[in-house]
C-alpha cells in the first residue's frame, strides 16, 4: 500500500508505508466496519487511519485534511450520541456529547482548511520562484545569444576589412611594380643611348657616393640607384652576362690592381652591411657573390 498523501505536483505519493502501519490500518478499518461507533469515535479512528497511511517524513501534516475528507465523503454508519447512550456503550466517555463531537469535527475541518491554504500558498510561492528562475535563465540565454551574434558580426567586419586591405595592398603593389618597370624601361632606353665612357662615369660617381655616405640605402634606393656594374646600372638589370659586358668595356686605365679593388668592393664579406635594408637579403647575397666571381674571372684573364 502506498502513501495517500498528495505531492506538490498534485499527484498521489508513491512511497510504500511500513508493514506495521499497514497492519494497524487494517485493524482500524475492521473496527470501523464491525463496531457500533458514534461520530466522535469514528472521526478519531479515521484520523488515526490517515496518520498511519501517510509518509512520516513528507506528508504527516495532511492527516487532518485527509481524515476530514474521508469523514464527509464516505457513508459511515455512525450512531448519534443518544443511540449509543441508550445501548449502554461504555467505551465512549460520559462527558462527550454529540455537540462536542460536532465541535471537534468543525475544528479539525478548519485546521485542515488552514493547512490546505498554507500548502496552496507554498505551491504558489514555489511556482512564482520557478517562473522567476525561468525568466532569469531566458534572459541569460538571450544575452548570450546577443553576445554571440555581436562576436560573429565583429569577426565578419574584421574579415571584410582585411579583405579590402589586401585588395588595396595588391593594387598598390601592382601599381608600384608597373611604375618601377616603366622607370626601368626609360632608364634602360637612356642607358642605351649613352656611351660606355658615360656609363662608367655614372657608375663611378654613384659608387663613390654610396661608399662615402654615412647611411645605408633603403630598399627603394637599392633598386633605383645606378651603382650596379651593368650598362643600365640598376639592380634589375644585374646578371652575369650584363656584368661581363660591363667589364669588357672597362676604361683602359682599369688595370689588375683596380680590378682587385673592385673585387674587394663587391665581396659579400665587405659589402653586406651596406645592404642591410634590402627586402630580399638572400637575393642580394647571391647577386654580390655573382658580381665578385665575374670580376675575379676578368682579373685572372687580365693581360
Amino acid at each position: 500500500m502506498c502513501c495517500v498523501g498528495i505531492t506538490t505536483k498534485h499527484k498521489r505519493c508513491g512511497n510504500v508505508i511500513a508493514k506495521k502501519n499497514f497492519e494497524a490500518a487494517k485493524e482500524i478499518v475492521r473496527q470501523l466496519k464491525v463496531q457500533l461507533l458514534d461520530k466522535y469515535q469514528g472521526y478519531r479512528l479515521i484520523l488515526s487511519l490517515a496518520r498511519l497511511t501517510l509518509c512520516p517524513r513528507w506528508h504527516p501534516d495532511q492527516a487532518g485534511t485527509i481524515s476530514t475528507r474521508w469523514f464527509y465523503e464516505n457513508d459511515w454508519n455512525f450512531t448519534s450520541d443518544r443511540e449509543t447512550k441508550g445501548r449502554g456503550d461504555s467505551r465512549r466517555p460520559r462527558r462527550t456529547t454529540e455537540e462536542d463531537s460536532a465541535s471537534e469535527i468543525r475544528k479539525a475541518a478548519e485546521k485542515a482548511r488552514r493547512e490546505e491554504a498554507l500548502r496552496q500558498a507554498q505551491r504558489e510561492k514555489s511556482e512564482r520562484a520557478s517562473e522567476a528562475e525561468r525568466q532569469r535563465s531566458q534572459r541569460e540565454a538571450d544575452a548570450r545569444q546577443k553576445a554571440a551574434e555581436a562576436e560573429r558580426e565583429r569577426l565578419r567586419r574584421e574579415r571584410a576589412e582585411k579583405a579590402d586591405e589586401d585588395r588595396r595592398r595588391r593594387r598598390q603593389e601592382e601599381s608600384d611594380r608597373l611604375k618601377r618597370e616603366e622607370e626601368a624601361r626609360k632608364r634602360n632606353q637612356q642607358s642605351e643611348n649613352m656611351s660606355w665612357k658615360d656609363v662608367w662615369d655614372r657608375y663611378e660617381k654613384a659608387r663613390g657616393k654610396l661608399v662615402n655616405s654615412s647611411r645605408q640605402p633603403s630598399n627603394r634606393e637599392i633598386e633605383t640607384l645606378y651603382f650596379w656594374p651593368t650598362r643600365a646600372g640598376l639592380y634589375a638589370s644585374c646578371n652575369e652576362a650584363a656584368v661581363k659586358e660591363f667589364f669588357a668595356h672597362r676604361p683602359s686605365n682599369l688595370d689588375r690592381k683596380a680590378l682587385r679593388r673592385q673585387v674587394g668592393y663587391w665581396h659579400p664579406d665587405c659589402t653586406t652591411r651596406l645592404f642591410a635594408h634590402a627586402q630580399d637579403q638572400k637575393a642580394v647575397q647571391r647577386m654580390l657573390t655573382m658580381v665578385t666571381q665575374v670580376i675575379t674571372g676578368v682579373m685572372e684573364s687580365y693581360t
